[in-house]
């Protein structure tokens, strides 16, 4: 069986050429799989990953328009779009554009064509609509093609669209990806090519130019005339506007990397007003040379570690407008605020915190202060042109000072251009922007100070890097791993019998199991036993199998069937404790989109639940008791599994298309990292998500050094987040791109870390699971994919095991606890103590820990330790087993005690 996901509105391509006029920034493509092989997943194409903002205007490599005739018009001062006779496309506009000035793997932003019109019909309709779209199938050389050949040999697809059935590249063409409806008055006309021009960069030997298409809906003799790349103007030629942002260079293993948002801005005027609420932040020049706004922001850098070194900081700020004189550029300079410690909630032109004025000076009209006697000389100094878009300032130096010396910290002051006439401006967006991704961001990139080293000493690698064991054998591929509540890890494969290894032996003992157990979906029951669901008969069909593991005795037990087989699906523990399966293919390899629900001792259907999923779907239980779907495709969904249940539409996701293979965890309560996936290419980036907010939307985080898919997330007893394996490389798994390099992820700032490299490839079915002494288990790859079996693991220890000594846990622990339950530990590191974790034991594979979550606990010193309070809420931790870690000063844990909520 094949199954193909389609876009929701399809159009036979003439109709589509036929309705828009557009350049097409990549197509809707029909994403279609053979699930028999056990090698494919559900997935969509994305778009690259960037970091840094640039903008490129690039003229056309050529361009002509098309006719219903056998002539090239490419040396013609004119484009012309027209309709002749009635309702029939009688020309059609196309352009080649040459991208190699932005670099590869860049993201676009945005992609505007311009075009100027000169000329328009003489009839009484208002408009013409004129569509953009992506040309396929056809390369053409525009200086030889006509209506009826693209390179003036060969034919354009036949269609019959046109007049006497010329086919004027209708078939081959793209949906529109931008229409515009253009009125008559003369000047630049502007379509949004974004989709088409990213497209392009991804895939370079898809870019065979865009088509401007005729209005085919208008009567005989309407038309529009633009200018060509011949025009004698050069002002009047036709171009494209790229705003892109350039792949980060990989840092250094050492090298960090901190986007922190203001903790307030807002801009001074000539007035007594604040104007902290405003969603802009405005520089205006008036009257003639006369500063009349100056934007003061604030930062705090105190997630930096001191004594950091600052490699660079960079202010961005969004333009959303600028005057329109006829000055093209309008300077901006960047100055540390110095004497007055600014309050921006407060502030106003002539006080600096509502109260207590500016330095008094003569600069600005009516000697208003203006904050201009109490900044620094310019920093960095900008000409910023009228293109929308991130505009970025140097302010390295007034960072490094801010760290080396905090009370220095008085915020940042962005000056007018005092050299302008009246009425030039640029506005930017605020923090108060409801776009969050338009609102101003510091970038910081540093490289930290080792932790715990005496002074004259040099850390040890380790400390900054992690370190990896050597690789030892493993009897099967680990592509499924679940830590048990004795600490033991269970572990299966497609060949070969499940095995328990024991971490402190090495050992590793068969506990063959009932039935074929491979991408079954899993997770820990209340009582600790681990419920396996489904299966695999062969191929993508699934089996309807309940299997239980019980730790204790080491044993298998098999429970009633579900109501259709699974191969593929996600388990999620409920807060009553029971548990959820989505997903999957049944014995037939038809997707079962019905969700099902164990009580303990049998199923029941969500009869009004039915919604078919991808693969493996990540599924958290969120603060409210719903389950959260956080993808891989779009938008995020929300199941409400009371009664016979309920999906709902939640928040897209900010990457584009599905994130397949990329890798989600609850990092804190309610609080999602996913990062990674993606198949052409995958991607660098991550994106975060709470679900404590009344309206949680995604937002981008820091972006990892390296694309990865097929890669895994773990929590880590800090609170951080460790990934490791994966491929950088374009398809479902292309060894040739394995990242080796394990990278740590900051809630506290964003930023991702780069680690110390592991030594065996480990992509499609390797997994990472966190163990009780605080390595991380790697392991897996294999058993599918013509890829090589990895029949060992490895072992990793984070840096903080290389930090000092860990805090220890000198008494006994229970290993069943309750609900709001106060626990007192005995420790004798008690007054450094700095963080207590609570940590679901893990359950993975395919890049999913299913199991997985991070609840931070309440605790006090005592006497002999210190007291903890457990979660009361079972939606914050829903029952099942846990480690508990304590963390130090130095951000190193203890050893992590199991225990059992209940």
């Amino acid at each position: 069986m094949r199954r193909c996901k389609l876009p929701r509105a399809v159009e036979h391509p003439v109709r589509s050429a036929l309705l828009a006029l557009g350049l097409t920034l990549g197509l809707a493509f029909v994403s279609c799989q053979d699930e028999r092989s056990i090698t494919d997943a559900r997935h969509a194409p994305r778009l690259a990953a960037s970091v840094q903002t640039a903008t490129v205007v690039i003229s056309p490599t050529a361009d002509a328009f098309l006719g219903i005739d056998a002539t090239n018009y490419g040396s013609a001062a004119t484009l012309n779009v027209y309709t002749w006779p009635d309702k029939k496309i009688a020309n059609a506009i196309v352009l080649k554009f040459d991208l190699a000035s932005i670099p590869a793997g860049a993201t676009i932003s945005s992609a505007a064509l311009n075009l100027n019109l000169t000329k328009s019909d003489a009839t009484g309709d208002p408009t013409y609509t004129v569509t953009v779209h992506k040309i396929v199938n056809k390369n053409p050389d525009l200086t030889r093609a006509t209506g009826y050949t693209y390179n003036g040999a060969n034919a354009w697809t036949p269609n019959t669209c046109c007049y006497n059935n010329i086919p004027l590249a209708q078939a081959d063409i793209g949906a529109p990806v931008d229409t515009k409806a253009v009125d008559k008055t003369p000047g630049f006309k502007q379509w949004d090519v974004t989709s088409l021009v990213q497209g392009w960069l991804s895939t370079p030997s898809t870019n065979f130019g865009l088509l401007v298409n005729s209005d085919p809906s208008k009567l005989r003799d309407r038309y529009r005339t633009f200018s060509s790349s011949e025009d004698p103007v050069a002002g009047n030629r036709p171009y494209l506007t790229v705003v892109y942002a350039a792949p980060a260079p990989a840092p250094t293993p050492s090298e960090h990397s901190a986007v922190l948002s203001p903790t307030g801005d807002t801009y001074l005027g000539i007035d007594a007003n604040n104007y902290a609420t405003g969603t802009t932040l405005n520089v205006y020049t008036w009257p003639n040379d006369t500063i009349a706004n100056a934007i003061v922001m604030k930062f705090d850098v105190g997630g930096i570690p001191t004594g950091s070194t600052i490699s660079s900081a960079t202010l961005r700020l969004n333009l959303v407008e600028s005057d329109a004189t006829a000055d093209p550029t309008y300077t901006v300079t960047a100055h540390k605020i110095l004497n007055r410690n600014v309050d921006p909630a407060r502030a106003t032109g002539y006080t600096y915190d509502g109260v207590n004025g500016w330095t008094a000076n003569t600069c600005c009209r009516n000697h208003i202060p203006l904050a201009q006697a109490d900044i620094s000389a310019p920093v960095d100094t900008k000409s910023i042109d009228k293109t929308p878009g991130f505009k970025a300032w140097d302010v390295t130096s007034v960072v490094q000072g801010w760290l080396t010396t905090p009370s220095t910290n008085f915020g940042l002051l962005l000056n007018s251009d005092p050299s302008r006439l009246r009425d030039r401006y640029r506005f930017f967006s605020s923090k108060e922007d409801p776009v969050v991704d338009h609102r101003p961001s510091l970038t910081v990139v540093y490289t930290a100070p080792a932790d715990s080293t005496p002074p004259g000493q040099t850390p040890p690698p380790e400390a900054q890097l992690g370190q990896w064991s050597a690789v030892f054998p493993a009897p099967i591929v680990q592509l499924h791993v679940h830590l048990l509540p004795d600490g033991t890890v269970l572990s299966w494969g497609l060949i070969g019998d499940p095995q328990v290894w024991d971490p402190t032996t090495g050992t590793f003992t068969a506990v063959p199991s009932p039935s074929l157990l491979f991408c079954a979906g899993h997770n820990f029951l209340a009582d600790g036993r681990l419920l396996v669901a489904g299966g695999q008969i062969r191929g993508d069909s699934g089996l309807p199998n309940t299997n239980l593991f019980d730790a204790a005795t080491r044993s298998w037990q098999v429970a009633p069937l579900m109501a259709r087989g699974r191969w593929y699906p996600t388990n999620t523990t409920l807060p009553d404790g029971e548990m959820l399966t989505v997903a999957g293919t049944d014995q037939n390899g038809a997707v079962v989109p019905l969700p099902e629900i164990w009580d303990g001792t049998g199923w029941r259907q969500l009869t009004t639940a039915s919604l078919e999923l991808e693969y493996y779907p990540r599924d958290f239980v969120a603060p409210d008791g719903r389950v959260f779907y956080a993808g891989e495709e779009q938008p995020s969904r929300w199941l409400d599994v009371t009664g016979t249940g309920r999906w709902s539409d939640g928040p897209p996701r900010k990457q584009p298309g599905w994130r397949s293979y990329g890798s989600a965890v609850m990092y804190e309560p309610g609080k999602i990292l996913y990062a990674g996936g993606g198949y052409n290419p995958p991607t660098n980036t991550a994106e975060v998500i709470d679900l404590n907010e009344a309206n949680p939307t995604w937002r981008y985080t820091g972006s990892m050094a390296y694309a990865r898919l097929q890669m895994n997330a773990t929590i880590l007893p800090t609170g951080d987040v460790l990934v490791t394996g994966g491929t950088s490389a374009s398809g479902f798994n292309n060894r040739a791109g394995a990242v080796h390099a394990a990278e740590l992820w900051s809630p506290a700032t964003g930023t991702w870390t780069t680690l110390a490299s592991n030594a065996v490839t480990r992509t499609y079915h390797s997994t990472s699971l966190l163990l009780p002494d605080g390595r991380v288990l790697h392991t897996g790859s294999g058993d599918g994919n013509n890829a090589p079996r990895e029949l060992s693991y490895e072992l990793f220890s984070p840096p903080y095991l290389f930090h000092g000594a860990r805090p220890a846990l000198t008494g006994l622990t229970p290993t069943v606890v309750g609900y709001g339950q106060t626990l007192q530990l005995d420790t004798p590191d008690g007054a450094s103590i700095r963080k207590v974790t609570f940590i679901r034991t893990g359950s993975v594979t395919h890049a999913f820990d299913q199991a997985g979550r991070l609840v931070p606990l309440a605790f006090a010193p005592v006497s002999s330790g210190i007291s903890v309070t457990l979660p009361a809420s079972r939606t914050t931790a829903p029952p099942g087993p846990y480690m508990l870690f304590l963390v130090n000063a130095n951000g190193v844990p203890s050893v992590g005690r199991i225990m059992r909520l209940e």
